[in-house]
C-alpha cells in the first residue's frame, strides 16, 4: 500500500502495487467500523458487480473483487490524476472546448450505463477522475448508489438520505424517493456543466441570494445559449429534459464550437 487517496463514508481507497503485473492500481476497502452491517457489505459487493459488468472507455475499471481477513474489497485500474471537482477548485473554469470536451466523455459514459438499465445516481464533479498523464482522459467512478432504472409504477427507491445523490446535483425526483430513470442523470449531468464553465458547484445557487443570476450572466461564450441548454438538462419535470446524455453533449458542444 502506498497511502490512502480517497473514500467515503463507508469505504476508503488506497494505492497500491500489484507486485506480478508491475503496475500501480486502486484498492477501495469497506471501513471496519461498518464491515459487519449486511446492507452496506451487499451494497459494496452490488457496486463491484455493476462496475464489473460495464466495458467503457470512460469507466473506471474493475478488476477484481474478494475478501481477506474479514474485510471486502474491489480492485480497480489506477487512474494518475485528480478528480474533477478538485481541478475546478485549483484552476477555476474550465475553457468552453474543454467543458464540451469533458461533458462529451461523461455523456458517452453515462449512455453506456444507461444502456445496461441501469442509473448512475451520482454524477458530479467529484466522481469524475481526470488523467494527467492521457491528455486529460475523463473516468466515471462510484457506483455506490446506482441502480436499476425505476419507471412510474415500479416500486419506489429507498429514501435514506445517504443514497438520495448529492445536493445541487440529485435530480428532484431522486432526492424526493421518487422512480428515477436515465433523465435522472441527464439533470445531474447538466448540473456538471454549469460547475465546469462557471467554476461554481449548483448547490450555491440556492443557497446564495443573487448567486444564481450573477453565474448566469457571466457564462462564458454564448451565454445565453448555454443556459438554455442548462435550463433543459436540469428542467424540474424529467419530461422536458434532453433525451439522452449524448443530446446533451452535442447541445455543449455546438455553444463551445459557436463563432464568437
Amino acid at each position: 500500500m502506498h497511502g490512502e487517496i480517497g473514500g467515503s463514508g463507508i469505504s476508503v481507497v488506497y494505492l497500491a502495487e500489484d507486485l506480478l503485473l508491475a503496475r500501480r492500481v486502486a484498492i477501495k476497502l469497506l471501513r471496519p467500523a461498518v464491515a459487519h452491517e449486511d446492507r452496506l457489505r451487499a451494497r459494496f459487493l452490488g457496486e463491484a458487480r455493476m462496475a464489473a459488468g460495464l466495458d467503457h472507455p470512460h469507466i473506471t475499471r474493475v478488476l477484481s473483487a474478494g475478501e481477506a481477513g474479514g474485510s471486502l474489497y474491489v480492485v480497480l485500474a489506477y487512474v494518475h490524476g485528480s478528480d474533477l471537482q478538485s481541478l475546478l477548485d485549483e484552476e477555476g473554469p474550465c475553457t468552453p472546448a474543454r467543458t464540451a470536451e469533458v461533458v462529451g466523455q461523461v455523456a458517452s459514459a453515462l449512455d453506456h450505463v444507461h444502456a445496461w438499465g441501469l442509473v448512475h445516481r451520482d454524477v458530479k464533479p467529484r466522481n469524475v477522475l481526470v488523467a494527467t498523464r492521457a491528455g486529460g482522459h475523463c473516468f466515471l467512478s462510484d457506483f455506490g448508489i446506482a441502480t436499476p432504472a425505476r419507471t412510474p409504477g415500479t416500486a419506489a427507491q429507498a429514501r435514506p438520505e445517504r443514497s438520495a445523490g448529492s445536493p445541487g446535483y440529485g435530480a428532484p425526483e431522486q432526492l424526493a424517493g421518487l422512480p428515477a430513470d436515465h433523465r435522472a442523470d441527464v439533470y445531474s449531468l447538466g448540473a456538471l456543466v454549469l460547475a465546469c464553465a462557471t467554476g461554481v458547484e449548483p448547490w450555491r445557487l440556492e443557497e446564495e441570494p443573487g448567486l444564481r443570476e450573477r453565474v448566469h450572466a457571466a457564462l462564458p461564450g454564448d451565454g445565453a445559449a448555454l443556459s438554455a441548454v442548462i435550463r433543459r438538462a436540469m428542467a424540474p419535470r424529467p419530461e422536458d429534459r434532453f433525451a439522452t446524455c449524448g443530446e446533451l453533449a452535442t447541445a455543449v458542444r455546438r455553444w463551445a464550437d459557436a463563432p464568437r
